[in-house]
């Protein structure tokens, strides 16, 4: 692999000079001309390991600060090509060195055939400007394709941004379309169900408007009074009012009852009373949410029955917390559930004791004479 390198620097000093530069690993050539005379310094690799190790630097380092200093004029330094007598000449510059200034200096002697290194110089700058051309050439070349690729890739970009304004409007506009069919949707829906909701609440006005109400005489007063010890012939309508959600539909039974003028009497147990009337209905039709979801929901009863399997397993394994035993004459749902209005005999019997046994047996109390009722 050749490692001889080339350099050319013009100097103006103060007439213009142009130095030319072979470059070794060990060793350099070096020819100078003005135009009309040439000068030529051969270094041999002895005279470049003597400069070397009199500056303390490795042959290498030394050639390499010549040829930079010969190749480009070093901004600082100082150029000089002066005469050294007997037509020789001496070029020097100068550098600095951890804070010392010195001073690079060398001996030229007249070429022999001063035409002929002229014209080497001038061959040289010759072929390297037609390098130097060459490589404008193609550089501009170069520059000329990267042009046309950024014009082109600008003009993708462009249409790119285009395409996405484009789509991003076609998107907007799809969207805006079905927000706004959601938003009419949820607006029939919610009409629909205020809808429903004023449907159900004008049935039942129209039902409490079809109930008759006493607002009457003397006479009316009594007939109001013999219907409290008589018995209500009633005429039971069931009137089905619908709400409707978007996820269960609620059939609600409204039981209407219209008052006769009849002359029979209620029951001991209120047996046709609109309690049990309702209850007979419903245990015709009861609700169930598989079975029968059109069925009949019961909203008259206050008894809750929903955990009674809990409670009863919880008495039983836990007897006197509560006072009941296994020999107790009565189970759990006989004092829960008041079937008897008058009040269950054990509970009426032992309200009767407890008020003795406060008044210290002093008084007794018939339990047949205690009615008892819990709302």
């Amino acid at each position: 692999m050749d490692s001889t390198k080339h350099t050319c620097l013009k100097l103006q000093i103060p007439q213009p000079i142009f130095i030319k530069g072979t470059w070794f690993p060990s060793h350099f050539h070096l020819s100078v001309t003005d135009g009309l005379n040439a000068w030529t310094c051969n270094a041999s690799e002895e005279e470049v390991k003597d400069r070397s190790c009199n500056w303390d630097q490795p042959v290498s380092e030394y050639i390499d600060m010549s040829e930079r200093y010969l190749g480009f004029q070093q901004p600082g330094s100082v150029y000089g090509f002066t005469d050294a007598g007997g037509g020789f000449k001496r070029l020097s510059w100068t550098f600095e060195k951890e804070g010392t200034k010195l001073e690079w200096r060398w001996k030229f002697k007249p070429a022999e055939n001063s035409k002929k290194t002229t014209a080497e110089i001038l061959d040289f700058l010759m072929d390297a400007n037609i390098r130097l051309s060459e490589e404008v050439v193609m550089k501009t070349k170069s520059n000329e394709k990267l042009k046309a690729a950024a014009e082109k890739s600008l003009e993708q970009s462009e249409k790119f941004q285009n395409e996405k304004a484009e789509f991003e409007t076609k998107i907007y506009s799809k969207f805006l379309g079905v927000l706004n069919s959601k938003k009419a949707k949820l607006r029939e829906l919610r009409d629909r169900l205020s809808s429903d909701h004023v449907k159900s609440r004008d049935d039942e006005q129209e039902s409490s408007e079809n109930t008759e109400t006493y607002d009457g005489d003397s006479e009316d007063e009594e007939d109001v009074d013999d219907g409290l010890h008589g018995n209500w012939d009633q005429q039971t309508a069931f009137t089905p009012c619908y709400y409707s959600t978007p996820f269960i539909t609620i059939t609600i039974y409204i039981i209407r009852f219209e008052k006769l003028n009849t002359t029979d009497h209620l029951s001991d147990h209120l047996s046709d009373s609109s309690y049990f009337l309702g209850w007979e209905e419903y245990e015709k039709n009861p609700y169930h949410p598989i079975n029968n979801p059109t069925g009949m929901i019961l909203m008259g009863l206050a008894e809750n029955q929903i955990s009674f399997d809990l409670l009863e397993s919880w008495l039983h394994d836990n007897p006197n917390s509560a006072s009941f035993t296994a020999q107790s004459s009565f189970s759990f749902k006989e004092i829960a559930l008041f079937q008897d209005y008058h009040g269950l005999p054990a509970s009426k019997n032992a309200l009767a004791d407890f008020m003795s046994e406060i008044r210290e047996n002093k008084v007794s109390f018939n339990p047949n004479n205690l009615v008892l009722n819990i709302c």
